[in-house]
């Protein structure tokens, strides 16, 4: 929840519901960002699952016949992540103004900083969507009315480690081997629990029940929350 400004100028501090007088003050600032925003939506919303720049995103097989183009489209479509792309783009404003967000205290109006941070995705673009549409799926799930998807691609410093969130969906997009819905334990452990400071998703489930909802047993959350 969005409280009144802070005592510093331009910062904003949130309240946790259900935490009393505990304040989360993300690490950003208020800005105009437009320009800058509108470069970086064209360029994540320029990828296309079957492309060559998720192709090459494909794990590597033994024999010369897996990794041809027809057979790394076939791996791409096993991952059923087209709709959830195409729930993210459809979200993009907000998705690429919290990324800047979070970005801010790096770029302090300095015009190359901007630039190079344009670079960086362009350059890794398709990682970039493919952690957003692999976030978005799999961590859709709910405490009360806390989404899980939005912590985890909006603000993954939540937990309190300094994270960025650029870093972090290139990190988790990076490999087909980090998302596949069969892996999503692994995954986990491998690339995300490190990350945010919660190293094994059975914590991280339980950290989260505790923290937003007043269940105290993980399998009758967990059966509320998918219904």
């Amino acid at each position: 929840t969005r409280k009144a400004d802070s005592k510093v100028q331009q910062i904003r501090e949130y309240s946790v519901e259900g935490l009393g007088d505990v304040v989360y003050t993300p690490n950003m600032v208020e800005k105009d960002r437009a320009q800058l925003i509108t470069d970086i939506k064209v360029k994540l919303d320029s990828v296309q699952l079957i492309s060559p720049e998720v192709r090459n995103l494909m794990d590597k097989r033994g024999k010369a016949h897996e990794n041809t183009d027809e057979r790394r489209n076939g791996y791409i479509r096993n991952l059923f992540l087209e709709e959830s792309l195409d729930e993210v783009k459809g979200n993009l404003d907000k998705l690429v103004k919290a990324l800047v967000e979070n970005e801010d205290h790096q770029l302090n109006g300095d015009e190359a900083a901007m630039k190079a941070l344009v670079k960086k995705v362009e350059d890794n673009k398709a990682k970039i969507m493919l952690g957003l549409a692999y976030l978005n799926r799999y961590y859709g799930f709910k405490y009360d009315e806390k989404s899980m998807k939005d912590i985890m691609m909006f603000k993954p410093d939540f937990y309190g480690k300094n994270v960025s969130v650029l870093d972090f969906l290139i990190r988790v997009g990076s490999r087909e081997h980090n998302i596949k819905g069969n892996r999503t334990l692994e995954a986990y452990r491998e690339v995300i629990g490190g990350t945010i400071g919660i190293g094994e998703l059975n914590g991280f489930l339980n950290y989260n029940m505790r923290l937003f909802t007043e269940e105290t047993d993980i399998n009758t959350w967990y059966k509320k929350a998918v219904s």
